[in-house]
């Protein structure tokens, strides 16, 4: 979604909804799904994070997410009984505030992959091994966070229009 729809969409809701005297509330919801793994992403979520303006829009949404919540449900992935997992966080922030982390959630592995293949090309320059280099510094540590491989394109479904909704901020 583009930035500042929720400003947009409340604006316009507002409009419409004077004559009918119906309430409007705007929410933002994002996913965290990635490809390959959405259903199970969806199901068993380390955390869900909502942009409200209201504490009556929070209250709606962890009413609506209770069954994930609390692990009640019937999971179309684990027929049965789902491993054990930590309950995931249910995170309320404003409608701006969380179009923000998720820019960051969404930038940041783009990032890293370009710094990999600028030690790609560097190495390229200086004769040295990629594959080297970043297997080396391919471990996590809390001083030394991975560095991904090197790869010809970075991206995903959503990459391109937040890359556009980005530069246009």
């Amino acid at each position: 979604m583009p930035a500042q729809t929720g400003e947009n969409l409340k604006r316009a809701l507002t409009v419409y909804g004077r004559n009918g005297g119906t309430l409007f509330r705007v929410a933002s919801n994002p996913e965290f799904l990635r490809e390959g793994t959405a259903i199970g992403d969806f199901f068993h979520p380390d955390r869900i994070v909502i942009g409200v303006e209201d504490s009556a829009s929070s209250e709606q949404l962890r009413e609506l997410y209770a069954p994930i919540l609390e692990g009640k449900f019937s999971c179309p992935i684990h027929s049965g009984k789902c491993p054990p997992a930590a309950k995931p966080e249910f995170l309320v922030t404003t409608i701006a505030q969380r179009r923000t982390d998720q820019a960051r959630l969404k930038f940041f592995p783009g990032l890293k992959i370009s710094y990999a293949n600028v030690l790609s090309d560097l190495c390229e320059r200086l004769g040295g091994n990629v594959e080297e280099v970043t297997a080396r510094r391919r471990t996590r540590s809390a001083h030394r966070p991975a560095i991904p491989e090197s790869r010809p394109r970075f991206g995903g479904f959503c990459f391109p229009k937040d890359s556009s909704s980005l530069s246009r901020i």
